[in-house]
């Protein structure tokens, strides 16, 4: 019997804000990926959004809730990254993000993803 390598990677990194931390799990799929974010001691599934690229670069993402579709943080950062990764993302932001933590939650998933290109 053969082994066969699998097309899954997974990555973790963590981020302060507002002296809480937060967790970022990363799984690297074929042609997708799955992004996780939650405080780092309340690890949970409460949201999930999915955003698809455009085909052309003159086109918004394509996004939409799967799971708590009263909070748009998921849905709006996979539509982000969905299109400056052209490829479709899963992401869930599992915390509800206010006017000061939002921008830098986002700030440390794109800091790692111009750092680590290769593990998203």
């Amino acid at each position: 019997m053969s082994t066969v390598e699998s097309a899954f990677s997974s990555h973790s990194f963590s981020g302060d804000v507002s002296g809480q931390s937060f967790k970022y799990r990363v799984l690297k799929m074929h042609d997708s990926l799955f992004i996780y974010i939650g405080k780092k001691d309340e690890e949970l599934l409460s949201g999930l959004g999915l955003g698809f690229p455009s085909r052309t670069s003159d086109q918004e993402s394509v996004s939409m809730s799967i799971i708590n579709t009263e909070a748009p943080e998921s849905v709006d950062l996979a539509k982000n990254i969905s299109q400056r990764l052209k490829k479709p993302v899963f992401v869930s932001c599992n915390t509800l993000l206010d006017r000061i933590s939002r921008p830098v939650i986002e700030k440390r998933l794109l800091d790692e993803l111009n750092n680590h290109p290769d593990r998203f």
